[in-house]
């Protein structure tokens, strides 16, 4: 018969060993989540050097109007 340390040791193996499949399973399933995470993460650093680049020149057209027609800008 078993001692109530043997059940003891028997749950702390068992534990262990459902705890690291359990881990696997869920690194499987989250792998296409990170990778689809990577790739929406490069495209809002695309977009928002693009939207930048935008801003930027849209400052520097702006700058160049108000010196033409020798306005002070808006601050």
């Amino acid at each position: 018969m078993l001692t109530k340390d043997d059940l003891t040791a028997i749950r702390g193996i068992v534990k262990e060993e459902v705890r690291t499949e359990v881990v696997q399973v869920v690194k499987k399933e989250l792998k296409p989540i990170h990778q689809k995470l990577n790739k929406l993460d490069k495209k809002i650093d695309l977009i928002a050097r693009a939207l930048d680049s935008d801003i930027v020149d849209l400052q520097k057209r702006t700058n160049r109007v108000e010196e033409h027609l020798h306005l002070s800008p808006l601050n």
